[in-house]
C-alpha cells in the first residue's frame, strides 16, 4: 500500500473470504468503476473477473481485520434500505427497478456478506462479524459515480435469520419483508429449487431446524418447514420493529417502487416509469428473456402448509390495518 490508502483501495472490493486456522481471510477483485446491474452479484463478479486487475497468476488476499482499518478510508453511502425476502416474490425485479435510477446503488445478494454471516454464525464470534459485516458493506457500497446517493441492500433469504446482525448495525434505516402466499413459493421452488430449498446447502440451524429430523427424501417438506420459519420470524419482527414493512406479492411493483422511493427519500419516479415499464416486460432474473407466468407443477398437501397459512394470513392482517 502506498501513502494514500484511499487511492490504493478505489475500485476494489472484498469479494471472498476462506478460513484458515480459524482466522477469516478475504480474496479482493477490482471493479473499477463498474455500476452493478446484473440480477445476482455473483454474476458482477463473474463479469468483473475479466478485467486486467484481475487476470493476473497473482491474488489480492488480506486478513479480515483489515477490513476494519481500512474502510474508514472509503468514501461510501450508508444503506438507505434493506430488502429482506422469503425467496420469489419479487424481490429481484424491486432491486432490478431500483437499480434503474442512476442514484441508486444496488447489492443483490452479494456472497460475502452471506459468508461473514455464516462464519460468524458458526463460530460463534458476534461482535467481530459485525464489524466485519458493516466494513465490507462499507467498499461495496463506495461512491464510485458521481450520481450515486443511496444504497439498497437485497438480502439472500435466510437473512431473515440474520435481522437482528443488521438491525444492530443500521438502527435507523426502513426494512422491506417481501413475502408471497407459501403455496406459491413451494411451486416455483419445484421448478428450480434455490439453496435455502435442498437440505443441507445452507446450514438447518440457522433455521433453527434439527438436522436429525430432515426428511431428505420430501423436498417440498423441507421448503416448507423453511418458509414456516421465515415467516413465523417476519411475524415477530413487524409486531416489534416500526421501521419494518410489510409488502406482498400480490401488490403492483410499480406501487411498491413508489412505496420504497417514499421511504427512501428516493427522487419522483415518474421520470424513470417509462424505463421501468419497459424492464418489466422482461424475466427479473434473465433480462434477455420475457417474462412467462409460472405454470403450476406438482399438487401440494395441504396439511403441509396449514402452520405457514396461518402466519401467512397473520401477515396480511397487519399489512392490510397498517
Amino acid at each position: 500500500m502506498s501513502s494514500n490508502l484511499a487511492d490504493d483501495l478505489k475500485g476494489w472490493i472484498p469479494y471472498k473470504t476462506y478460513e484458515e486456522a480459524d482466522e477469516l481471510y478475504c480474496k479482493w477483485l477490482f471493479v473499477g468503476n463498474k455500476t452493478f446491474t446484473e440480477p445476482f452479484f455473483d454474476e458482477t463478479i463473474a463479469k468483473c473477473k475479466s478485467l486486467p486487475q484481475n487476470s493476473t497468476l497473482k491474488q489480492c488476499i488480506s486478513h479480515s481485520i483489515l477490513l476494519t482499518e481500512w474502510s474508514p478510508s472509503i468514501e461510501t453511502i450508508a444503506p438507505s434500505a434493506i430488502i429482506f425476502h422469503v425467496s420469489r416474490c419479487k424481490s429481484t425485479l424491486l432491486s432490478q427497478l431500483l437499480g434503474i435510477d442512476a442514484e441508486n446503488i444496488i447489492l443483490a445478494e452479494v456472497p460475502i456478506l452471506d459468508e461473514i454471516l455464516r462464519w460468524g454464525f458458526n463460530n460463534k464470534i458476534e461482535d467481530k462479524i459485525l464489524l466485519y459485516l458493516q466494513s465490507a458493506i462499507s467498499f461495496y457500497g463506495a461512491k464510485r459515480i458521481s450520481t450515486q446517493q443511496r444504497l439498497f441492500i437485497k438480502t439472500d433469504s435466510w437473512h431473515i435469520h440474520f435481522y437482528h446482525q443488521y438491525r444492530k448495525l443500521y438502527p435507523t434505516i426502513p426494512f422491506i419483508f417481501l413475502y408471497r402466499n407459501p403455496e406459491e413459493v413451494i411451486r416455483s421452488h419445484q421448478k428450480h429449487r434455490g439453496m435455502h430449498a435442498v437440505p443441507g446447502l445452507i446450514e438447518p440451524a440457522i433455521f433453527g431446524i434439527d438436522q436429525s429430523t430432515i426428511n431428505y427424501n420430501d423436498l417440498d417438506d423441507y421448503i416448507t418447514i423453511v418458509l414456516e420459519t421465515y415467516f413465523s420470524s417476519v411475524y415477530n419482527i413487524v409486531q416489534n420493529d416500526p421501521l419494518a414493512n410489510l409488502i406482498n406479492f400480490t401488490e403492483d411493483i410499480m406501487n411498491v417502487v413508489e412505496k420504497t422511493a417514499q421511504l427512501t427519500q428516493m427522487n419522483d419516479v415518474n421520470n424513470l416509469r417509462v424505463e421501468m415499464e419497459k424492464r418489466l416486460l422482461y424475466h427479473s432474473k434473465n433480462i434477455e428473456s420475457k417474462y412467462v407466468e409460472e405454470a403450476t407443477v406438482l399438487p401440494l398437501k395441504s396439511a403441509q402448509l396449514k402452520r405457514c397459512y396461518t402466519l401467512y394470513e397473520q401477515l396480511e392482517e397487519i399489512r392490510l390495518n397498517k
